[in-house]
């Protein structure tokens, strides 16, 4: 079986499962198996801060995984969820660089995945007098933001 038949099949059960009816759109993006769904009532789906959506797409690898005996690369997105977080965390970042510069103090972001801390680290590459770190073990891992220390 194809795999983006595959993918389009346990997605609809799960939705299914979930008692949830939604359109899916398959893309493929490099490696990576771009799934939209839209759906009546996104944010069932979405959850607090994107916790539903997330616990979704571990459930959809799992099943992927079992089903095709590789791992299969996939990132499930609800209408413009993905869009609006991602707008979200390079706003957080450019503030917090913003402070790091006025006080000379390091942030410490809330922990994130590994999507979200390259988000925060790619906002900021360009900043030349700011540099970031991801700090701790999963799930706390966490991006610092701090003042570049001056070369010697």
């Amino acid at each position: 079986m194809k795999i983006e038949k595959l993918i389009e099949e346990v997605v609809k059960k799960l939705l299914t499962k979930l008692n949830l009816k939604g359109e899916i759109k398959i893309t493929k993006e490099n490696s990576v198996f771009l799934i939209n769904i839209d759906l009546p009532s996104p944010s069932i789906l979405i959850g607090y801060e994107g916790k539903n959506l997330k616990a979704f797409q571990h459930i959809l690898r799992l099943i992927l995984r079992k089903k095709e005996g590789k791992r299969v690369n996939v990132l499930v997105n609800i209408g413009d969820f993905r869009e609006r977080e991602e707008k979200g965390l390079i706003q957080l970042a450019k503030n917090s660089a913003k402070k790091v510069k006025e006080t000379g103090k390091f942030i410490i972001l809330r922990p994130m995945n590994s999507f979200e801390r390259r988000i925060v680290h790619l906002a900021l590459a360009e900043e030349e007098d700011i540099e970031t770190e991801s700090v701790g073990e999963e799930p706390e891992r966490r991006v610092i933001i701090r003042l570049k220390k001056p070369k010697k």
